[in-house]
């Protein structure tokens, strides 16, 4: 009977062992009992819709997306709301990069999106996003990351060396030339984030011969004596993928000459900020060539306050002489008479040519109202066409999770005084800036085993707040994380490569063991955080 037991005992003890050894290997966790399990990072949300997306280049469905952007949004915002966490987001770059823009990334413009998507009362200092490298698609992956809890891994799926990278290119030349005096010159400039592709240019032109520069980014184009009208080149770039669209690797680009006025722009009823951007590309052509003059022609509107032409016309002049420096006598104003809406034209000209003709469509009799004021009874801006203001020491990680490049900790410290820790933080800044702007930073934060709720998150925050604030840091750099406990507070400064493995959280103390100080009583650390929104 003893010896039955005893090998009813044995096999016990080994069902136990084996079953505890594949609870290990997959990963699963056994809290122990009194013990509060590790808060674990969760998807809530992955999209490929917006900046991107190849439906939206496709279709042109922005309004539908941007619609459905938002309704994800406050879905993802009420759960932050519900637990208490702070945003994360992972976004990522198509394989296929259609074009360049201010040498930022398709994953860093997705990133950026997201703080004109969030739900109105937001603070944009909360965010936390990762440029999590390459896939077939562009896409965006929306985390619920607790305090405490390991922040998620990017997963790319296409290989750097695999992207393929689009140029964006334009032709740079004199829109107007009164009387050409030798051949005419246009130049193609090309932007790419890949910088190893050498390509080969082939040019076309409507009119005239092409004397020099055929096969490289610049040519000169000789006219027949005595023409005058305009000419248009063409450039088109060889050695990029085919899958590039062709406006990525193609350009045009036009010069009048010969001839006496030149329409240089037009617009409709547009906003301040348009009309600004319109004038100021006029004033760099005139500042250019000191040997032309403008003429800024306005037509006012059928439903316009008198005088509407008039005063647009002049507050347009004074602008391109108060604020971009241009002689008074360059810039000449022309009431053009009324049109349905309020338009205007910017003409070119030899210095001390007359006025262009200028075209109404509605007889003065049937022009302008009596009321100078707009539809909700204000007085019209003197300035704006249409409405105003805007549209609405350093190592790496030990275990890099997820087999990915791992993150470099640039410094640590514990409680410091303030001018110490700003030195340090104006170190990291200086190391940041010098890296791509892909590549993000990651403030760390820890608190003491007896510590204040959100305590390390607290330390996080006022680091980058002062990065951005104090060193004019640019925000969407910077990630704050809330990684626990340890025997005393501490703050980590780590660097993050573009697709690589976040900074490892390292807590040494449990949550169930810590002591939270809460106005003088102690709070229960399983408890939910308190209720105040992040939305």
């Amino acid at each position: 009977m003893e010896h039955s037991i005893n090998t009813m005992n044995l096999l016990r003890s080994r069902i136990f062992a084996i079953c505890l050894c594949l609870i290990i290997n997959s990963g699963l966790t056994v809290p122990s009992f009194g013990q509060t399990a590790v808060p674990q990072a969760k998807k809530f949300d992955e999209f490929t819709e917006g900046i991107g997306s190849r439906v939206l280049r496709w279709l042109r469905n922005y309004e539908e997306q941007d619609k459905e952007l938002k309704i994800r949004f406050a879905r993802y915002a009420r759960e932050l709301r519900r637990v208490g966490a702070r945003p994360y987001a992972i976004t990522y770059s198509p394989r296929v990069v259609e074009w360049e823009i201010y040498n930022r990334s398709i994953a860093g413009m997705r990133a950026g999106a997201l703080w004109e998507l969030t739900p109105a009362g937001f603070d944009w200092k909360q965010i936390n996003t990762v440029n999590g490298g390459f896939r077939e698609e562009a896409a965006t992956e929306l985390w619920i990351v607790p305090p405490g809890a390991q922040p998620p891994c990017p997963t790319p799926t296409v290989r750097p060396e695999d992207v393929a990278y689009c140029p964006f290119v334009r032709i740079t030349s004199t829109p107007y030339i009164p009387k050409p005096s030798g051949p005419i010159e246009f130049k193609a400039s090309v932007n790419v984030n890949d910088k190893k592709i050498q390509p080969t240019f082939a040019w076309q032109v409507s009119r005239g011969k092409i004397i020099s520069g055929q096969g490289t980014d610049t040519i000169a184009v000789e006219l027949a004596d005595g023409d005058s009208g305009e000419i248009v080149a063409k450039v088109e770039l060889h050695g990029y993928s085919l899958e590039c669209p062709i406006e990525a690797t193609a350009a045009i680009s036009q010069t009048a000459f010969g001839i006496s006025h030149y329409k240089f722009d037009e617009f409709g009823d547009i906003r301040m900020g348009d009309t600004k951007a319109r004038l100021d590309n006029l004033a760099i052509t005139l500042q250019s060539d000191p040997t032309l003059q403008a003429h800024v022609v306005v037509y006012g509107g059928r439903d316009g306050p008198p005088n509407q032409a008039r005063i647009r016309g002049a507050v347009m002049k004074d602008y391109l002489v108060q604020t971009r420096g241009l002689e008074p006598e360059r810039i000449i104003m022309v009431d053009g008479g009324y049109r349905n809406e309020l338009s205007g034209e910017l003409w070119l000209s030899r210095r001390g040519a007359n006025a262009p003709g200028v075209r109404p469509t509605i007889d003065k009799s049937y022009g302008g109202i009596k009321n100078p004021s707009n539809s909700h009874g204000r007085p019209a801006s003197p300035f704006a066409f249409g409405q105003t203001g805007n549209s609405s020491p350093s190592g790496s990680q030990d275990q890099p999770p997820c087999g990915l490049q791992p993150s470099r900790k640039i410094d640590a410290y514990g409680n410091t005084s303030l001018g110490e820790e700003r030195a340090r933080l104006d170190k990291f800044s200086v190391l940041l800036k010098d890296e791509p702007e892909d590549v993000k930073g990651f403030i760390v934060g820890y608190a003491g085993r007896s510590a204040r709720m959100g305590e390390a998150q607290s330390r996080a925050d006022r680091a980058k707040e002062y990065l951005v604030e104090k060193n004019a840091f640019y925000n969407p750099r910077l990630n704050t994380v809330d990684c626990g406990y340890r025997e005393e507070q501490a703050t980590e400064l780590w660097i993050t490569a573009v697709g690589g493995a976040p900074p490892l959280c390292s807590p040494t103390i449990k949550p169930s063991e810590a002591q939270i100080k809460s106005r003088g009583r102690q709070r229960s650390p399983s408890r939910r955080m308190s209720n105040k929104s992040f939305f």
